[in-house]
């Protein structure tokens, strides 16, 4: 969508939307990584899921940043969008884990 958008009002409500499911996805990761945790190690591990998640943006956007080098911006934009969609189906049916008790 963003990729082919000619209008900003689209980008801007691409933008809000992305922005808030990207929140919300590190909201729900962050209590699933707590609640999940036993409780002797639960500051390590956040601490790991911290510096792993921080690792993982970086490396992110130096590998787009390369692509869109490479390819070309729209291209890399499309190629974000399927990618996206595509992990959005994988999460949406795949397990979560569960709290037992």
């Amino acid at each position: 969508m963003l990729a082919s958008a000619d209008s900003f009002s689209i980008v801007a409500l691409a933008a809000i939307v992305g922005g808030l499911s990207w929140v919300t996805g590190f909201i729900y990761l962050n209590s699933s990584v707590q609640m999940l945790a036993p409780r002797d190690y639960a500051g390590r591990l956040m601490a790991f899921y911290q510096t792993a998640n921080a690792l993982g943006l970086a490396f992110g956007g130096w590998l787009w940043g390369m692509l869109a080098d490479l390819f070309g911006l729209l291209p890399t934009l499309f190629l974000i969008s399927a990618q996206s969609a595509l992990l959005a189906l994988l999460l949406t049916f795949g397990r979560t884990p569960r709290l037992k008790g």
